[in-house]
């Protein structure tokens, strides 16, 4: 019994590597007024928005980040996610847009397509 218990103490102790993961849940990427909009729909209530990150799979870094974390703010359903406005994104670029609350995150991914003057955006997400 000795032996067994020695045998699975070191995977005891280490814990379980799949429970780091953090669970993302989906948030929709659109263009409004020629402008991109991040948008959740049905946030649990009283959800607020703590940070926003942007990540640029061209540069793999994050190109933007933007903390609410002294003044938190009420995530909305089905209105854009403020914040992302003056970012200047990218044709042909591919980006991955995080939104975090208190209590979970969001993830929209998008690769933007200029046509014209006009923005388009090509979901990534399935």
């Amino acid at each position: 019994m000795k032996k067994y218990f020695s045998l699975f103490l070191p995977l005891f102790l280490a814990g379980c590597p799949v429970g780091d993961r953090i669970n993302m849940r989906p948030a929709q990427s659109t263009v409004v007024n020629n402008q991109i909009c991040i948008v959740v729909n049905q946030p649990d209530a009283g959800e607020k928005i703590i940070g926003i990150g942007i990540w640029d799979y061209s540069t793999v870094k994050y190109a933007y980040e933007k903390s609410y974390a002294s003044a938190p703010i009420l995530l909305e359903s089905g209105e854009c996610i403020p914040g992302i406005d003056h970012f200047a994104f990218k044709d042909g670029n591919a980006y991955n847009i995080t939104v975090r609350t208190g209590l979970r995150s969001y993830e929209a991914r998008f690769t933007v397509a200029m046509q014209g003057k006009n923005i388009a955006l090509q979901d990534m997400n399935n």
